[in-house]
């Protein structure tokens, strides 16, 4: 926990959370003879593959297991074995992401990101066999600017929201913080650094791709010196704000446009529809918003032609009888043609917690889950926001409209539908000639009778509910007396909740369009300033998203930093964050660095080059080649480069001239001053 105090703030000691123990030690514990009998019978469910008809390949299924009571033990022995490591990590992780938030200085700024999940665009493409476009959103919380107000420890909070067509990928992410950068770097004069929180997914954060920005952050001439320092979450365990903030948007979009207050067909035309209901934070509920908002008339409902949709966007013809492999995929999850279902479950992960994959030693791949999939996980999701946030749970009372294109409580399927009318023919088709099928049509008459109702009561008897103020009893009592009920009895009567630490005071929106696939019409325009059609704040161009060296044990390291202006390539790694009073002093991310009192837990600083450049698979490949093999390569007068520490020397690499062939070592070796442990081979 953190202790706060006048002026003061104590940094604890680590939390325990778990203890090995050897085997010696685990035989002198007590064990229960009843849990631990071998000769009770268990019954349990486990995890195991199961082969496939091919024998090839194999996937997890939830089998049944019969065993003794022992067994059983056994196994959730081992089950806590690899949990507790697990379990230390997301404490350790959580608590010094809480003692950040707590202690960063005026020239800092903290920044929890993740990729929301998408929206589809299904009320404007309604045609057989089609599939929506989807619009991915990333959301930063940017909390910055500390102070002191009456004693209470106070801050600023801005909520960054940005959209694309584009998948949500390290190229997305990046250009979206390096806006966000420049910006504060602007408003905030004397900005150091900037810390970022994100879960693991590789295909986002934790990859090579996204190291390589790490390193070279403090390097652009925009970020104006600004050092990094970015901070991963145990894997599954990264619920905060931005969640919260990420699902505002849609819930009111798809709020407005069941009752007939918008049609987004496009990613523009979401950006625009919240720049215009949510310019700034406010105390509102989605009802109330879409209240206010004028109805649309029924050609402005109607689905766009594709004349009028951007290239990418326009829709090819539905072919329902069309083959497997051939159905064209849109971009980033989304286009107008007709996909495969594999192809759609492909191309729509971009939430951030659905790739959680905690990982970027190879290749970079996220877990592959479908857009629906990533959206009910998000939907289930739990986060803190602000006042904004209430818009989520006073919007859904009184709307209990028909599912879309689904089945409500009690209402007949499609089959007792069609079977109690077959010999009437009686059909009901929309203008582009699709059959309306009788729940749909009752899901709209629901939605228009909802929409006259609430355009009925007017905004008058829409105002916003006042917080009831609670009357709270506390009990004090002595040491000793907690077994009892003696003790001092107060009333206490709780007012408004003060703004939290997430409060926000600002929004931003942004909108980035794809390169190459009819964005690059786009006129970008500065970030700040709102996108008309056929604008937008920056272009993503998938292949300036370039490959970068792999990082050797990322899977267990949750710390990464670029410091260095001077040397782009130049990472830093730690195994874990820590923000004790010694670790948060200015030049402490160094590899020379031995003040932190719980190094033991956290590491110590390392460094390697990280380069961004075309042909790293080769290089790789080239790396991983064994030292005995790399021995009977060397042939004298050859030149090699080898690069061992920056600090060695000063220089970025060594050049050696081979003078015999590589011979074994298993010694130290003592040169210039230097010691080395020799391992394998080397040539002299």
């Amino acid at each position: 926990m953190l202790v706060r105090g006048k002026g003061a703030l104590i940094c604890p000691p680590p939390p325990l959370v778990f203890l090995l123990l050897s085997c010696e030690s685990q035989e002198l514990l007590p064990r229960c003879p009843i849990e631990w009998d071998d000769k009770q019978a268990a019954t349990w469910k486990e995890w195991r593959p199961r082969p496939a008809a091919d024998g090839n390949s194999y996937q997890q299924q939830l089998q049944t297991v019969t065993g003794t009571r022992k067994d059983l033990m056994e196994r959730v022995q081992a089950v806590f074995a690899d949990a507790d490591p697990h379990l230390w990590i997301e404490a350790w992780q959580t608590h010094q992401r809480h003692l950040v938030y707590s202690t960063f200085t005026t020239n800092e700024i903290v920044i929890s990101t993740d990729f929301s999940a998408q929206f589809d665009h299904k009320c404007a493409w309604t045609l057989t066999c089609e599939h929506p476009p989807r619009s991915n959103q990333a959301v930063y919380v940017v909390t910055h600017s500390p102070g002191v107000d009456d004693g209470e420890r106070t801050v600023y909070t801005d909520v960054w929201r940005m959209f694309s067509e584009m998948k949500g990928d390290a190229l997305f992410h990046n250009t979206a913080l390096s806006h966000i950068v420049e910006y504060y770097a602007n408003e905030l004069p004397g900005l150091e650094q900037a810390h970022v929180f994100t879960d693991g997914c590789r295909g986002q954060y934790k990859g090579r791709r996204n190291f390589a920005k790490i390193a070279a952050f403090p390097s652009l001439s925009l970020h104006k010196g600004v050092k990094l320092r970015h901070h991963f979450a145990a894997s599954h365990h990264f619920k905060g704000p931005h969640d919260a903030f990420g699902k505002d948007p849609k819930f009111l979009a798809r709020m407005a446009e069941r009752h007939q207050r918008a049609r987004i067909a496009t990613t523009h035309d979401l950006y625009q529809f919240c720049v215009q209901t949510m310019p700034a934070p406010k105390k509102l509920t989605a009802k109330q918003i879409v209240t206010g908002l004028a109805k649309k008339d029924l050609a402005e409902l109607q689905r766009k032609p594709p004349s009028e949709l951007p290239p990418h966007l326009r829709p090819a013809a539905p072919e329902c009888g069309a083959a497997e492999g051939t159905a064209e995929a849109g971009v980033g999850g989304g286009g107008g043609g007709s996909r495969t279902e594999a192809e759609g479950e492909a191309e729509g992960d971009s939430d951030g917690e659905g790739c959680d994959g905690d990982g970027g030693d190879g290749e970079m791949r996220c877990a592959g889950r479908s857009g629906a999939e990533a959206g009910e996980a998000d939907e289930d999701a739990e986060g803190e926001g602000d006042a904004e946030a209430e818009l989520l749970a006073a919007a859904v009372e009184g709307e209990q409209d028909v599912a879309e294109g689904g089945e409500g409580d009690g209402a007949p399927s499609d089959a007792e539908e069609e079977a109690e009318g077959a010999g009437d023919f009686e059909f009901v088709f929309d203008e582009t000639g699709a059959r309306v099928r009788p729940e749909e049509e009752a899901a709209r008459e629901a939605a228009a009778d909802a929409a006259d109702e609430i355009e009925a009561r007017g905004t008058a008897t829409l105002a916003p509910r006042k917080r009831r103020r609670r009357v709270i009893q506390i009990t004090e009592q002595a040491a000793g007396q907690e077994h009892t009920k003696e003790g001092d009895v107060r009333e206490v009567e709780q007012g408004p909740r003060k703004p939290g630490i997430f409060t926000a005071r600002r929004y931003f929106w942004g909108y980035y369009a794809p390169a190459n696939q009819g964005g690059s019409t786009c006129t970008v325009v500065p970030l700040g300033q709102v996108a008309k059609p056929g604008e937008c704040h920056a272009l993503l161009d998938a292949a300036a998203n370039t490959d970068a060296d792999a990082v050797a044990g990322s899977n267990a390291t949750y710390e990464y930093a670029g410091m260095d202006a001077a040397q782009p390539e130049m990472l830093f790694t730690r195994t874990f964050t820590c923000a004790c009073a010694a670790c948060r002093r200015p030049g402490t991310v160094s590899v020379s660095y031995r003040e932190c009192p719980f190094m033991t837990s956290t590491g110590r600083w390392r460094q390697q080059t990280v380069h961004s450049a075309h042909g790293v698979a080769r290089v790789a490949a080239q790396s991983r080649q064994k030292v005995q093999d790399f021995a009977k390569r060397t042939q004298p007068d050859q030149m090699f480069a080898v690069f061992g520490s920056f600090t060695d020397g000063g220089r970025p690499y060594w050049l050696l001239l081979c003078k015999k062939g590589g011979i074994h070592c298993t010694k130290r070796i003592e040169a210039g001053g230097w010691e080395h442990n020799s391992q394998g081979h080397l040539d002299n």
